[in-house]
């Protein structure tokens, strides 16, 4: 039995090998028919190198063609209709169009909210729908800013950057759970060079910006946390605490308690909920606390000492280039006098070297020639006189323009000490007088108008006025108007008027006009009221006569 079984076996074993072994045989066979008569096609349809070509071109052109697209098929032919068919296929197609639009209002509601609860609904979907938007436009142009940055002051902040992170690095702040920025601030002011405030708190936020500084935490004023891997989030009582520690120095719960006069359950809640959170370390059988990565006192003290220098320095600096300027000036003035000095030194050798030289020719020139001679020395001495005229005008109008600027800071002092007395006027005549009588006592009036002509370009005297003669200046913050003009015109006729001869002299004015323009001169101080009720102008006081 065995034996015939295993006889079986190997003869299906043997006639499944020439099976598989046919198959195979056909196969090789059947590819070589195949390629055989791709190769007796393309020899039929090429027969020359010339087709071949031919054929490629007409290849390449068709692909062009696909590229381009299908040609445009040409509109079809619209048939003319009659005008009466096409009428009555418009009417239908309104007629449809009506009952359709009048069925589908039927269907609407109307849009305006119908009760407050409806109403309010709407506004917070229109809200949210704003919000969205906005937000859209902010991340689309987020990335944009108004005004390009300074390039040195990017090339500074990212030096201070750089220097800070090696600070964060070396002194491992980064492992505590925050920082107090002043804290790392002392320590950069120790590391690098004149650093000031505001550059450290710009760099503080760029490099939040670039993930550098997870958080930047305001507690108070002059207290800024610093987180550099979690978030941490610090409510107002925990803030007090974290202030008090810091720059009060309280550390025992019992004087925090005293500070801030809460209830001592309250007070233990909050702490248990800053140890809780990894703000600070709560020692109660001390009943003490203590923060990491605050600022100490003794620190703090080096660091007010570097702004106070820094704020000295500033100032220093700000004195130093103003005397500088100051000094610049006087070394100008100096150089153009010694300038004239030296130009008059040269004009008088000339003149001594050209009288030697005419004197010489004058001997050697014979007794027909002197009085040319004589003619020409006169001409020479003409257009020496000339220049030397000349070269006093520049001494003299140097001296002038001194004495201009020395006028004009006079005239600007004057301004300051009476707008408190007068509001921001004066005449002509009386700003002449109180120079005369101060350090101008020989000012002439051509004078003084030039130099108000200059304040009045510099923007020091604000308007001019004129009225029967009399020349007025507003100076200072004073604003007159045209209804104010009038009353000033008046004021010079009448030095004093009480209401009833101010609505005589301006008979279309009344009584509420008449206050109304009074409020505003007494708005800027501009008038004043005696013992009898009548109004007069400090600025106008005997302005008739000083005409």
């Amino acid at each position: 039995m065995n034996n015939l079984t295993i006889t079986i076996i190997i003869n299906l074993m043997v006639s499944l090998v020439f099976i598989l072994y046919s198959l195979i045989l056909y196969q090789s066979q059947r590819k070589k028919q195949e390629i055989t008569a791709d190769i007796s096609k393309k020899e039929k349809e090429f027969q020359t190198l010339d087709d071949y070509f031919k054929k490629m071109e007409v290849l390449v052109i068709r692909k062009k063609i696909s590229m381009i697209g299908p040609p445009k098929k040409a509109p079809p032919i619209k048939k003319e209709r009659s005008p009466l068919v096409i009428q009555k296929d418009e009417e239908f197609i309104i007629k449809d169009g009506e009952n359709l639009l009048n069925n589908l209002e039927k269907e609407l509601k109307d849009a305006m909210p119908r009760n407050a609860i409806e109403y309010k609904r709407d506004l917070n979907t229109l809200l949210e729908v704003i919000s969205s938007l906005e937000s859209m436009d902010a991340s689309h142009y987020g990335g944009l800013t108004e005004e390009p940055e300074d390039m040195g002051k990017g090339m500074l902040y990212d030096s201070i950057s750089r220097k800070l992170d090696k600070i964060i690095k070396i002194y491992k702040f980064d492992e505590l759970y925050f920082i107090q920025a002043e804290k790392l601030e002392n320590f950069a002011f120790k590391q690098i060079k004149r650093l000031e405030h505001k550059d450290f708190e710009k760099t503080l936020e760029i490099m939040k910006e670039i993930g550098k500084i997870n958080q930047i935490i305001e507690i108070g004023p002059h207290i800024k946390l610093l987180t550099f891997h979690e978030n941490l989030k610090v409510n107002t009582s925990e803030k007090v605490i974290i202030s008090l520690y810091t720059e009060h120095n309280l550390s025992k719960i019992e004087d925090i308690q005293k500070r801030t006069l809460w209830k001592p359950s309250f007070l233990n809640a909050v702490l248990q909920k800053m140890q809780s959170k990894k703000i600070l370390d709560l020692d109660l059988q001390e009943q003490i606390i203590s923060i990491k990565g605050i600022i100490s006192s003794s620190e703090r003290f080096e660091r007010n000492q570097k702004l106070e220098e820094i704020i000295k320095n500033k100032i220093k600096k700000e004195k130093d280039s103003k005397k500088l300027l100051g000094d610049q000036q006087q070394h100008n003035i100096t150089l153009n006098r010694k300038k004239s000095r030296i130009q008059q030194e040269e004009l008088k050798v000339q003149q001594t070297e050209l009288l030697a030289e005419a004197k010489k020719e004058a001997k050697k020139l014979s007794k027909i020639h002197r009085k040319e001679a004589e003619k020409q020395s006169k001409i020479e001495d003409k257009e020496r006189k000339k220049i030397l005229i000349s070269e006093k005008s520049v001494t003299e109008e140097g001296e002038k323009t001194n004495e201009n600027q020395k006028l004009v800071k006079e005239i600007e002092k004057i301004f300051k000490n009476i707008s408190k007395i007068t509001g921001g006027i004066i005449t002509f005549s009386t700003l002449l007088k109180i120079l005369k009588n101060g350090a101008f006592p020989k000012l002439k009036k051509n004078e003084l108008l030039n130099s108000i002509k200059f304040l009045k370009e510099k923007e020091s005297i604000i308007d001019e006025l004129s009225f029967s003669g009399v020349k007025i200046y507003s100076f200072g913050d004073a604003v007159i108007d045209d209804d104010m003009k009038r009353l000033i015109e008046q004021f010079v006729e009448d030095e004093e008027l009480n209401e009833e001869e101010i609505g005589v002299v301006i008979d279309d004015w009344g009584s509420k006009k008449i206050k109304k323009v009074i409020k505003k001169f007494e708005d800027q101080n501009l008038i004043k009221k005696d013992k009898k009720n009548r109004y007069y102008l400090p600025g106008l006081i005997n302005a008739k006569k000083k005409k």
